[in-house]
């Protein structure tokens, strides 16, 4: 059985929203690609995924108002990818290291250089969570510590690292038309949700903390986040993102 019963929700979620010339990367699936995505991930039923099911419970209230997973230690300290254009391997990542402190009450931090090195995505030139979960779970892989794999911002090969028992028992998808219920559901029962957004506009990347980002949504998403709560009160939702602690 896997050391890690984890169970990732991705939504190409389309937010409106370049910080100091850090790095974006997302690529959006073809169409194709996201069908045999789909189609694949429908003839794969894992061990992990049955014991998880069981098990699983609801962190939070889908109902409330606000909700925040920090508040609940459910999420992990923001990362900086740098110029690299990782962030598809950071919210990968985000979302898998959200589930394991859910469900196991401890903190990790991953190697998202392993990802860059590694997965078939390309790199500091982009990439998706799709093709990292995949990658993950239907070959059984495990996912080395950032201290075996340290992250240094561009490809260099993928390195042997010592075997992991961190592994991935499963992962799903919102539909881009998903309702607001159903991205709250999701986060309150399985943690951060990797999703995508716009991010070329001077309100994302001058954000200084403080209000809530709004812009057109008729822009072609570019950067990978992490979805990690909400407020209703502001109409908006709470993201992480992977450009540092100074964003």
């Amino acid at each position: 059985m896997k050391n890690l019963l984890a169970f990732i929700i991705i939504g190409l979620i389309s937010f409106s929203v370049t910080s100091q010339e850090k790095g974006r990367g997302f690529v959006k699936p073809s169409r194709e690609e996201y069908d045999k995505s789909m189609q694949l991930k429908s003839s794969f039923i894992g061990d992990g995924e049955k014991l998880y099911a069981k098990s699983k419970l609801d962190f939070g209230d889908p109902t409330a108002a606000r909700f925040d997973l920090r508040d609940i230690k459910g999420v992990t300290e923001v990362r900086d990818q740098g110029s690299c254009g990782s962030c598809w391997a950071f919210t990968s990542l985000a979302s898998i290291e959200s589930s394991y402190r859910l469900l196991n009450g401890t903190e990790l931090d991953l190697s998202e250089q392993q990802l860059v090195n590694c997965s078939p995505d390309n790199g500091c030139s982009g990439g998706s969570y799709y093709r990292v979960f995949e990658w993950l779970t239907y070959n059984d892989k495990g996912v080395n510590d950032e201290l075996e794999l340290p992250y240094h911002q561009n490809d260099s090969g993928c390195t042997i690292a010592p075997p992991s028992n961190i592994k991935v028992a499963n992962w799903g998808t919102l539909s881009k038309g998903a309702s607001i219920s159903e991205i709250k559901e999701s986060i309150v029962k399985h943690g951060a949700i990797s999703g995508a957004l716009f991010s070329r506009n001077a309100s994302f990347r001058n954000h200084d903390g403080t209000g809530v980002i709004e812009a057109s949504n008729s822009e072609p998403t570019d950067h990978a986040i992490a979805i990690i709560g909400w407020d209703d009160d502001k109409g908006a939702w709470l993201i992480k993102n992977s450009w540092g602690t100074d964003w």
